[in-house]
This record gives structure tokens, C-alpha cells and sequence, in this order.
């Protein structure tokens, strides 16, 4: 069985991010680590791999900085790892990304295709989505469960929905983009890290894929403005009895949260 696990790196929420003047922009270079929802993604990999035997491909595509979060899916169990290293990627959006993997995808076999469900920096969840779609397979997203069915052709997993939980059966090759719940990531012992660091990382840029440069240089997303999570909290005093408290409490949240989109 051939496994790709689609990864990225993301701000390291344990450290301060200072933005710039602009809005737009960070001060300076900040602390990135492996995108949890992938380490997820690549746990599941590897696993499958164990049970039904095959290989782990780890890609990424970006400008710089991908070595590290390449070097840490090695020592957690994956085979190769490929990289689409290319200046034009800085900035790049979700469809942009997926335009990259997908064709980077397209030259190996694959039969399960696993990436997160969103990265955390925007989490967004769009890329998954967007690379299904690039290379006309199935997709089932939020996977808690996954489960390659005996004739080794289709694959069955439960993912999150506003119901609870749903199951679906789909034919390989497919996407599957990982949540909480699926699998515990392991730690690399020291000797699985020393042998990541000896492994060969495979460098590819958009040339070499036959994408134009130009062609991302206007991204479909276009960012507006970054800023701080406000902290201030607001405290509001409920009176009369039980059913005018339960009244006024579902009034105020209809008010405050569902005017914002937030249901």
C-alpha cells in the first residue's frame, strides 16, 4: 500500500508573535513546529502501513523551513520525504498549496492520501478539500476512524458530523483529512531521530513540476488584517426565576453570538 501524508509547519502557539506596523506581516522569524493535526494524519500513516504493509511518503511545499518538520515525520516512522522547495510558495494559499501537492502527487502511486484536517496558524481546512478535487478521487474529511476493508480496493471511516459520528465507504485512492481522536502520535526514540537526520530528503521545485510561478503569484485568499484574540470578558446578571433566567439567557446569546455568525 502507498501512503502519502500531506504536512506543513505552523506558529508555535507556546510562543509570543509580535505584529508588525502594518497589520499584515510578523516582526520577526518565530518558533514553527509540525502542524499537530498532520502529526495526527502521519501517526494514522504509519500505522496502516504496519497492518497491511507498504511505505509512508511525507510531502510538503513552501518556501524555506521545511526541513525540520520533514526530518520529525522520518523519525516518527515515515520512509521518504519530499520537498516542494520553491520561493514562489512564500504566502501561498490553500488552492495554491493543493495545485502544488497534487501535482507532486500525480508522479507517485498512492492509494491513501492522509493530511490533516486544518492547520492551526489558519486553520482554514481548505487544502484537503482542494486536492481531492485537483485529482478527481474521494474525499472524507474529519476521520476519527479509518479502516482499509479486506479486498484492499476500499476503505470504510467514521468521521465528525453535527450529528455525532458518520460512516462511509469509499474506494482507494481517496483523501482523508485527520482530526482529534484518530491516533496518538509517538515519540521517536534517539536512534530514529539519528537516522531521520542521515536520511535523504527529495527537493523538487514548481519547474520541475511544469507549474508557471507566476501563475500563484495572486493568491485567492488575500489577507486583511492580523490581530490579538481579545481577552475582555463580560459579566451579566441574570434576574427573576428559573424559566425568565433561561429566557433572558438564550435572548442574550441569540443577540451576541448568533448576530456574529457564531452558530
Amino acid at each position: 500500500m502507498d501512503i502519502i501524508v500531506c504536512v506543513t509547519s505552523v506558529p508555535d502557539a507556546a510562543s509570543r508573535i509580535e505584529i508588525d506596523s502594518t497589520g499584515l506581516g510578523i516582526k520577526a522569524a518565530f518558533p514553527s513546529i509540525l502542524n499537530p493535526f498532520d502529526e495526527i494524519a502521519l501517526e494514522e500513516a504509519v500505522r496502516l502501513a504496519e497492518a497491511h504493509g507498504g511505505s509512508v511518503t511525507v510531502v510538503h511545499a513552501g518556501a524555506e523551513g521545511g526541513e525540520e518538520p520533514l526530518r520529525k515525520c522520518l523519525a516518527q516512522g515515515a520512509d521518504e520525504a519530499v520537498y516542494v522547495k520553491d520561493p514562489a510558495l512564500l504566502g501561498a494559499d490553500g488552492l495554491a498549496t493543493a495545485r502544488v501537492l497534487a501535482k507532486a502527487i500525480q508522479t507517485m502511486p498512492h492509494d491513501v492520501i492522509l493530511c490533516g484536517r486544518a492547520a492551526t496558524g489558519a486553520a482554514a481546512g481548505s487544502t484537503g478539500p482542494y486536492l481531492a478535487a485537483l485529482l478527481g478521487i474521494p474525499i472524507i474529511p474529519s476521520i476519527r476512524k479509518l479502516k482499509i476493508l479486506s479486498n484492499g480496493r476500499d476503505a470504510e471511516a467514521e468521521c465528525e458530523a453535527q450529528a455525532g459520528g458518520l460512516s462511509v465507504e469509499c474506494g482507494l485512492s481517496a483523501v482523508f483529512t485527520a482530526t482529534k481522536g484518530l491516533a496518538e502520535p509517538r515519540y521517536p526514540s534517539m536512534q530514529s531521530i539519528m537516522k531521520a537526520r542521515k536520511k535523504a530528503i527529495r527537493y523538487l521545485d514548481l519547474n520541475a513540476l511544469g507549474i508557471a510561478p507566476a501563475s500563484l503569484s495572486t493568491p485567492g485568499i488575500k489577507r486583511e488584517r492580523l490581530s490579538r484574540r481579545s481577552n475582555a470578558r463580560s459579566c451579566v446578571m441574570l434576574k427573576g426565576g428559573v424559566e425568565t433566567q433561561a429566557k433572558e439567557a438564550a435572548r442574550f446569546l441569540d443577540e451576541k453570538i448568533g448576530a456574529g455568525g457564531g452558530r
